[in-house]
């Protein structure tokens, strides 16, 4: 549509339609049974003409796998010891204590027990993360 899932996520919020998720890439709507026809209209109505305009233009994003991070303590130990939220730019080399997700079944960038690497931290930060829970030192 030439334009960001955060942006059409707003456009239809505008609407009173609320997306299940929206990120600079996507826009994720989940439709249920119970849905009434007008609903579906909703969203043709507020999307309108958008996938025709010119909008703010996303960079295509890395698609490759990359390492996974670094696990330095069991899950249950990370979990189980003391927390401390950090801004993001502190949280590298350090443990996650708690994954930092917005909804079930999301994927989390960093779990319990490994470490915020350099790309952890670039993705949080793309992600719009500004502060995380790390395990104290």
């Amino acid at each position: 549509m030439g334009t960001t899932g955060d942006a059409i996520a707003q456009r239809l919020r505008s609407a009173a339609v609320e997306c299940e998720y929206a990120d600079p890439h996507f826009a994720v709507l989940m439709f249920a049974p119970g849905n009434a026809p007008r609903d579906f209209q909703r969203v043709v109505d507020a999307l309108g003409q958008a996938a025709y305009n010119a909008g703010q233009r996303v960079q295509p994003h890395e698609t490759d796998l990359q390492p996974m991070p670094v696990q330095a303590m069991r899950v249950r130990d990370a979990m189980l010891a003391p927390h401390e939220n950090v801004g993001l730019e502190q949280a590298l080399g350090r443990v996650c204590g708690s994954p930092m997700v917005s909804c079930p079944p999301a994927i989390p960038i960093v779990s319990s027990g490994e470490v915020f690497g350099e790309h952890e931290i670039a993705l949080c930060r793309f992600y719009g993360v500004q502060k995380v829970d790390v395990v104290v030192k």
